[in-house]
C-alpha cells in the first residue's frame, strides 16, 4: 500500500504524464479494495480522467460510482470533483447548488471558487484568483490553472495576455490531450 500512496503523491506534485499515470492509478484500484485509499486512488483516476480529456471514461465512472461519489456516506474529498463533473456537462444550476464558499478554506484549493465566477461569468474575479492559485502550483494543477485562466481571457478579449497563455500551456500539449485542442483552437484563429 505505501507504493500506492507514493503513487499519489507523484502524481499530483509534480507528474503530468497522464496517459501512463491512469493506466497505474487504476492498477493500484485493482489491487486495493474496500479501504479509504482505494476511494482516493478512484478520486485521483477521476481527475486524471478529466483533466487528460477522456470524457466518455470520465462519465462512465461517475455512471458506475454513483453510491461512492454521490451517496449519502460520500467522502467530503469528492465535493471538488462533483464541481468538475457538473461544470463539465454544463449542468451549471447543479453546480451552483452544490457550490460552498465555507468548504473551500478546508479543500486548500481555489479552483471550486475559480469555476464558479466563470459560470457567474466575473471573469476579472476569477483572474484575480487565478492570480493567486497559479504562483503556488505546479504540474497538473499549473495547467489546470492556465485551462481556465484561457477561458477568461478569451471572454475578456485580452488577446495579448491570452497569446501569451496558450504559448505556456501549449509546452505540455503532448502529455494532455485537451492542451493540443486549445493550441490548435487559438493556433487557427
Amino acid at each position: 500500500m505505501y507504493i500506492y500512496l507514493i503513487i499519489v503523491y507523484k502524481i499530483y506534485s509534480k507528474s503530468i504524464n497522464l496517459e501512463k499515470n491512469i493506466k497505474k492509478v487504476n492498477d493500484a484500484i485493482c489491487k486495493i479494495k474496500g479501504t479509504l485509499i482505494n476511494s482516493y486512488l478512484k478520486k485521483l483516476y477521476c481527475d486524471l480522467l478529466e483533466a487528460s480529456n477522456h470524457t466518455d471514461e470520465f462519465y462512465d465512472f461517475f455512471e458506475k460510482n454513483k453510491d461512492l461519489i454521490f451517496g449519502e456516506k460520500s467522502y467530503a474529498f469528492w465535493y471538488t470533483t462533483k464541481l468538475l463533473y457538473y461544470y463539465d456537462r454544463q449542468e451549471y444550476n447543479n453546480y451552483l447548488e452544490l457550490y460552498n464558499s465555507k468548504l473551500n478554506s478546508k479543500i486548500n484549493s481555489n479552483l471550486s471558487e475559480i469555476i464558479y465566477y466563470i459560470i457567474s461569468e466575473e471573469y476579472d474575479q476569477a483572474l484575480e484568483l487565478l492570480k493567486k492559485a497559479i504562483k503556488g502550483q505546479k504540474g497538473l494543477g499549473y495547467i489546470m490553472c492556465l485551462y481556465y485562466k484561457i477561458i477568461c481571457l478569451e471572454k475578456l478579449d485580452r488577446e495579448v495576455e491570452l497569446n501569451e497563455a496558450v504559448g505556456e500551456i501549449s509546452k505540455y500539449s503532448s502529455e494532455i490531450k485537451y492542451v493540443k485542442k486549445i493550441k490548435e483552437k487559438y493556433l487557427a484563429d
